[in-house]
């Protein structure tokens, strides 16, 4: 089976790594664990680096919304759009493929509203939602 713990930024991915590891490669995009929690799978760490994906901004929607115009409030589209930042674009494919090839995903971001928006913005736009998805909640760590 093959575990992904997604991670919100690199340095809790290390911790995440340092605290479960009993051998870590790290590698440009993600860590490659063995750990004796997870004896018989293929575990990864990986991370976004913040939002890897998104609002996209009024002007994205129609033109009229370039320029600031009093009478073009309040903007409420019928359904919100996104887009993949960039200049984290690699770091965005590379968790999108090993989310796919997951049969396990681990939410490991940080345990607030806005950990929760960055892994499911990902989960979304990967279209991965149908998967298992399991949450690490850690307050710290250090």
């Amino acid at each position: 089976m093959k575990v992904v713990i997604l991670a919100e930024k690199p340095i809790q991915a290390f911790a995440y790594a340092e605290a479960i590891a009993t051998y870590q490669k790290r590698q440009e995009h993600e860590i490659y664990i063995t750990s004796e929690l997870f004896p018989d799978d293929e575990v990864i760490i990986t991370w976004a680096e913040g939002h890897l994906i998104a609002l996209d901004e009024p002007k994205q929607y129609d033109e009229k919304y370039g320029k600031f115009n009093l009478n073009n409030l309040p903007f409420f589209p019928e359904t919100y759009r996104t887009h993949i930042v960039s200049k984290t674009k690699q770091q965005y494919l590379a968790v999108k493929k090993h989310l796919h090839q997951a049969n396990l995903i681990i939410l490991a971001t940080d345990p607030d509203r806005e950990g929760e928006l960055v892994a499911y913005r990902i989960f979304q736009e990967a279209n991965v939602l149908d998967k298992p998805i399991k949450r690490l909640w850690a307050n710290s760590q250090e």
